[in-house]
């Protein structure tokens, strides 16, 4: 991070650049929300779009923020978006299911040959196109268990009784700059998985702000019509970018033993 020349307009604080972005306050967030059309790639491709869309965003933003900040870390229950999805899932499951016996009523209701036996087949074929994928754990995702890093567990455990959330069944580190939850299996068994190279860069705060947000963000881990509803529009999961590995696979030992990323150390 670099110091910039001049004073903020709206506090006289001296603002602040990283990586030769544009200066922001780090006393009041002046700047923070301007649109860096150098350093952001358009999302509809058009500038005074990806602009209003950016601060559309970054307003949002702010007023989650707000919103969040002062309420307690226990679950308040779905509301009413997580009702809306259920609902909407639960109706994108019947759909499929009514996608498969449509087709199958239309291969037996009538003598073959009929074109109605085509329709039949289409319709199971979309059926199984949009089938729930359960999932499964990333190939990529090397899985510590709590003999491997006592610590790590100890932490998450802690972290999640704090917050509410369900213990993970399963933990693992990636090459990745990302963390996430998710559940995977008819099961719906939960896995937690960190990235070496964002865990690396955080502090020992940044690392429990980390592990309180994520498992609480995955709402596979909580509603199971929701994951594997939204799971039947294919098996895709959004993601960052993969980024180089930083070593080979296991190259990973401070992760091992008493070493395994205590966030007070």
């Amino acid at each position: 991070m670099t110091t910039g020349t001049g004073a903020c307009p709206r506090c006289g604080a001296t603002p602040v650049s990283l990586d030769g972005a544009l200066p922001w306050c780090a006393g009041c967030d002046w700047n923070l929300d301007t649109y860096d059309a150098r350093r952001q790639a358009p999302e509809f491709g058009w500038s005074c779009i990806d602009r209003r869309t950016h601060r559309l965003a970054a307003r949002l933003t702010r007023q989650q923020y707000a919103a969040l900040a002062g309420r307690s870390l226990q679950s308040a229950g779905p509301g009413l978006t997580g009702l809306l999805v259920t609902g909407i899932s639960v109706l994108l499951l019947l759909g499929v299911a009514g996608l498969a016996v449509a087709g199958v009523w239309l291969l037996f209701a009538y003598p073959f040959p009929n074109l109605a036996v085509v329709g039949g087949v289409a319709l199971i074929a979309l059926a199984v196109a949009l089938r729930p994928r359960f999932g499964r754990i990333d190939r990529d995702l090397e899985v510590l268990t709590e003999q491997e890093a006592p610590e790590l567990h100890a932490l998450v455990r802690e972290v999640a009784s704090a917050v509410g959330a369900a213990m993970p069944h399963v933990i693992g580190v990636d090459g990745d700059i990302n963390a996430y939850a998710t559940a995977v299996g008819l099961r719906r068994r939960r896995v937690l998985g960190l990235g070496l190279p964002l865990w690396g860069a955080l502090d020992g705060p940044a690392r429990v702000a980390l592990l309180g947000r994520t498992p609480r963000c995955s709402p596979p881990t909580r509603r199971p019509a929701c994951g594997t509803g939204c799971s039947a529009r294919g098996p895709g999961r959004i993601r960052p970018s993969r980024s180089p590995r930083t070593g080979p696979r296991g190259s990973t030992p401070s992760w091992r033993g008493t070493t395994s990323g205590r966030a007070g150390r």
